[in-house]
C-alpha cells in the first residue's frame, strides 16, 4: 500500500490527471445510487476521498459527507475544491482507513473508489461494521487502447499496471462469499478520445517492452506516425461496482 509520502508527492499530478478525464464516472455513479436508492441518504463516508472528485455529486444527496485520506496534500486539494463549490457539510479526517477498525455504524453509506487494498475477508468486514446500511466499492477492471493494440501486433506489451484488473474485485467477491455476506455488481462502459504524441507514447510504452524489443517499437511507431504530430487514441473503460446492503 502507498504511503503518505508517495500520495503527498503524487498529489498535483493526480489532480491534474482528473481534471482532464473526460469520463463522467461521478455522475455516472451518483446516478446508479440514486436509482438504487442508496442515495440520498443522512451520511456518507468516502474512504480515500483524496482530492475530492465525487463531491460535488455526494455532497447535495447527504447531510453530512465524511471524507478520510491518509495525503495532506490531498486533503488540500479536497478542502479547496468544497470551498470553491461552497460545499458546506463535509468533514475532513487525515487519517489511513485503518484507523476506523475498531469503529462502528460511522455513516449510512460508506464509499471508496481505486481502493484496492480493501480486498480481504477481514476488510470487507470491517467495511460492513463501518456502515449502518449500504458498502459500494468501485473499481477500474479493464483498459483497451486503439494505439496499444496497434502496437502490439509489433512487440510484446506487459499489462499497463495495477491499476486496471479485474483481480481486486474478484478478491473482494471472493472474501464476501466466504462471510456469506450478499452482494450485487455493476458494470460500467466508457469511451474517450485523444490525441497522443509519438514521444509521449513512446516513453509510456517503454516500461512495457523489453528492452531488446526498443528498436522494433520506435520502427513500429515511426511507421505508424510517418510525419504526423500526433494520432487520435480511442480508450474503452470498463469499471465495475460491487455494493451489498450490510446484513
Amino acid at each position: 500500500m502507498a504511503d503518505e509520502a508517495y500520495w503527498d508527492d503524487f498529489a498535483d499530478d493526480y489532480v491534474t490527471i482528473q481534471r482532464a478525464s473526460e469520463i463522467p464516472l461521478p455522475q455516472t455513479i451518483a446516478a446508479f445510487l440514486k436509482k438504487q436508492r442508496i442515495l440520498p441518504t443522512d451520511s456518507l463516508l468516502d474512504l480515500g476521498a483524496g482530492s475530492g472528485r465525487f463531491f460535488g455529486v455526494f455532497s447535495p444527496l447527504v447531510a453530512r459527507l465524511i471524507a478520510l485520506d491518509i495525503s495532506t496534500q490531498m486533503l488540500r486539494y479536497g478542502r479547496q475544491l468544497a470551498e470553491k463549490q461552497q460545499l458546506n457539510n463535509i468533514t475532513f479526517i487525515h487519517a489511513p482507513w485503518s484507523s476506523l477498525t475498531k469503529q462502528q455504524q460511522m455513516a449510512d453509506v460508506v464509499f471508496a473508489n481505486m481502493f484496492g487494498v480493501l480486498r480481504d475477508a477481514q476488510a470487507m468486514g470491517q467495511l460492513s461494521q463501518l456502515a449502518k446500511k449500504n458498502v459500494v466499492l468501485g473499481q477500474f477492471t479493464a483498459r483497451q487502447s486503439v494505439l496499444d493494440r496497434q502496437v502490439s501486433q509489433a512487440v510484446t506489451l506487459r499489462p499497463e499496471s495495477n491499476s486496471y484488473t479485474d483481480d481486486i474485485n474478484w478478491q473482494r467477491k471472493v472474501s464476501l462469499q466466504a462471510l456469506g455476506q450478499q452482494f450485487a455488481t455493476k458494470t460500467f462502459h466508457f469511451q474517450t478520445t485523444e490525441s497522443v504524441a509519438k514521444s509521449l507514447l513512446l516513453a509510456d510504452l517503454a516500461d512495457r517492452i523489453d528492452p531488446g524489443q526498443t528498436a522494433t517499437l520506435q520502427a513500429k511507431l515511426n511507421a505508424m506516425y510517418q510525419k504526423k504530430p500526433t494520432l487520435l487514441d480511442r480508450i474503452d473503460y470498463t469499471y465495475e461496482l460491487i455494493f451489498w446492503q450490510v446484513n
